[in-house]
């Protein structure tokens, strides 16, 4: 009998490496979101791997021996990691410290959408987000058509996308600066009069914490629905915190009803 492979057929050394493909996907997840879409490109490897690491886990509980010892803290390993990355307490605080970044850079925030609208062409979206110094994300539209997602586009893109907005590199520049002053990495507008513009916050994983700002306050209506949003948080009759998960996972704005609930109970400045 082949000393690698245990009596149900899985070879020891595939079970090593679909765990240790797991546990490096999950810490992707966690922490670094350029390696985020390598996994969503790879799903189908990360399925059948997690298959393998789930299995490995079941039949490793014997602890009978060395490796399956091995095995078995290697997936409650991942198991931690995945509750890090979905269940975070921290993330809970996040509210918090939304509310905080945002009373210290509304007034810059608001500049970098001024200057950024008097630039833009008329009726133009974009919505551009950097990463480590680039252009990760650069989304368009000319106000007729639909938006054009363009995800890490390469220098050329990126100049063609320029063009058409009417913007430059030495904006491109600008604004890369001015959203790292403000420790922010994107926004997204129309240069239509009184429009709203989003500035994201945080990245964590998949996931993303942005801020929408309005011009003219909510409607009774708009704020109703922001309340029942598992996703938004009014923070004022023109500001809403926003939370999306991405690909996977839930769209729930942890701290929500512990947020709300506070700020319903402190006193009118």
């Amino acid at each position: 009998m082949n000393p690698t492979a245990n009596r149900h057929g899985i070879p020891l050394p595939l079970q090593y490496i679909c765990v240790l493909f797991v546990t490096l996907c999950l810490v992707a997840l966690c922490f670094d979101a350029i390696f985020i879409w390598l996994i969503i490109l790879l799903v189908w490897l990360f399925i059948p791997a997690l298959l393998v690491a789930v299995i490995s886990f079941f039949r490793s509980l014997g602890f009978d021996t060395k490796n399956k010892r091995i095995l078995v803290i290697l997936n409650i390993l991942n198991v931690l990691i995945f509750i890090f990355a979905f269940f975070n307490p921290a993330n809970r605080q996040m509210t918090e410290k939304m509310e905080e970044h945002y009373i210290e850079n509304d007034d810059k925030m608001e500049q970098i959408y001024s200057t950024l609208y008097d630039k833009l062409e008329p009726w133009c979206y974009v919505d551009i987000e950097f990463e480590h110094g680039h252009v990760s994300r650069f989304d368009f539209s000319d106000g007729l058509n639909n938006i054009e997602r363009n995800w890490d586009p390469d220098d050329e893109k990126v100049d063609s996308l320029l063009r058409e907005s009417r913007l430059d590199r030495a904006t491109l520049d600008w604004l890369k600066k001015e959203l790292q002053a403000i420790g922010c990495h994107s926004i997204a507008m129309k240069a239509v009069p009184d429009g709203w513009y989003d500035i994201g916050y945080r990245r964590i994983g998949l996931g993303e914490y942005s801020y929408r700002i309005y011009h003219k306050p909510l409607s009774a209506e708009e704020i109703e629905r922001i309340n029942h949003s598992s996703s938004e948080i009014l923070y004022s009759p023109t500001v809403v915190f926003q939370y999306g998960s991405g690909a996977i996972g839930s769209d729930n704005f942890e701290g929500k009803d512990e947020y709300m609930k506070k700020k319903s109970t402190a006193p009118n400045p």
